[in-house]
């Protein structure tokens, strides 16, 4: 009785690690950085809405034109509803430019339009008892506005456009490149100096890199695990056919491991020196970098910022409570059946088809990640192809 409670424990927490991991791998997507986006904070001072109508007919002249959106928040400002008989305290963001560069919403404000606006669906709901509220009009300060459209993903939030001699903070600017592909060319940098801009260039894509690290950590303990047992089945004397057999199989799972868990890294642009034996280039690189990380750590994260930054930080509790399970299902090595192997991996992947179809959104991403689906199988293919070794070791030890 007290084995089988322990096959349900070990079962049940190998299925929350697949979930917490799942879960981890859905937040992962979320920090991934809307179309390929640059982002630069003034050091000081800010734009006006005329100034970004220069710059953006100077991109219009250019051969590859930079997207480009200006932008700033203001906390704490208060909004109105129709009737004047409803407020809300929200964290204004007003720019000059296509606010799909910016907000990963289904929802878009054009560039154009400053009698329109784009609200969260918290907010819509104080202000008129309803998330169904396009068409609806606010004050915002002096400007009367009509909501063009409801934004699901952020709280506390409007979105409008700058207007011309309004009091907007346009103190950051979010740029798609508009270059070719595979140029060694910084967009920012190169940005910065066309427009002569002193600033500081945000390296929100930490997060991204950071989150992929961590997902990453837990399949490729699990592949030195079972490549640590598998050279210990090796490393025996008198078991010839036992190793060459145990050397097939750790090739095989290295191989299953980069075709699940595996994925493309390119170096990016900014770490590629002009001569690799520039030694002042890897000293000012390395101080540039811890510079870029304290400006990360140290700066107030606003509302298009907190949409990157929050999943890093959930992906760091996800990841959390997969190694707890994992530790809990699989902390100590226990030899596994084929019948048991086959039962597990069937069962893990009814798991990830459920977590699938309950996160909606994400569902069609999640479904495309094979480290998901490949993450209980491997453990569970690889200590049954352990116990297979050592059961053929043991049958062709020499006497």
């Amino acid at each position: 009785m007290k084995g089988q409670l322990g096959v349900l424990g070990r079962a049940a927490a190998a299925g929350l690690c697949l979930i917490c991991f799942s879960l981890a791998q859905t937040e992962t997507f979320k920090t991934a950085l809307l179309n390929d986006t640059e982002e630069i904070i003034l050091e000081q001072g800010a734009w006006s809405r005329e100034q970004w109508e220069e710059m953006a007919v100077n991109e219009e002249d250019r051969e590859f034109p930079d997207a480009f959106i200006l932008w700033g928040e203001k906390e704490e400002v208060q909004i109105v509803s129709r009737d004047l008989t409803r407020t809300a305290n929200v964290s204004a963001i007003e720019a000059c430019g296509d606010s799909r560069l910016l907000l990963r919403e289904t929802v878009s404000l054009n560039e154009k339009d400053t009698e329109g606006c784009l609200l969260s669906a918290d907010t819509a709901w104080k202000l008129f008892g309803s998330t169904r509220a396009v068409g609806e009009k606010i004050q915002y300060g002096e400007r009367t506005l009509t909501i063009r459209g409801i934004l699901r993903q952020m709280k506390g939030t409007l979105f409008v456009q700058a207007e011309k001699g309004g009091e907007a903070i346009l103190n950051t600017v979010t740029l798609k490149a508009g270059g070719q592909s595979g140029s060694l060319e910084d967009p920012a940098r190169s940005f910065m100096m066309r427009y002569g801009i002193q600033g500081k260039k945000v390296p929100v894509k930490y997060y991204n890199s950071w989150s992929v690290f961590l997902v990453f950590t837990l399949p490729l303990f699990m592949l030195l695990r079972v490549l640590a047992k598998y050279w210990k089945s090796i490393d025996r004397g008198g078991k010839r056919v036992a190793a060459v057999w145990g050397i097939v199989l750790m090739a095989g799972m290295g191989i299953l491991f980069l075709y699940a868990f595996g994925f493309s890294f390119t170096l990016p642009k900014d770490l590629i020196p002009t001569r690799w034996s520039d030694f002042q280039f890897w000293n000012s690189l390395g101080e540039h970098k811890g510079e870029e990380l304290l400006l990360l750590l140290r700066m107030r994260k606003r509302k298009p910022e907190l949409m990157i930054a929050q999943p890093f930080f959930n992906c760091v509790k996800y990841m959390a409570g997969a190694w707890i399970c994992y530790g809990a299902a699989f902390g100590r090595w226990r030899r596994v059946s084929g019948k048991a192997a086959v039962s597990g991996i069937l069962l893990a992947w009814l798991l990830v088809f459920i977590v699938i179809l309950l996160r909606k959104e994400e569902g069609s991403l999640l479904m495309q990640s094979r480290g998901v689906w490949f993450l209980l199988p491997f453990e569970l293919t690889g200590r049954y192809l352990y116990s297979g070794t050592c059961s053929f070791a043991e049958e062709h030890v020499p006497e």
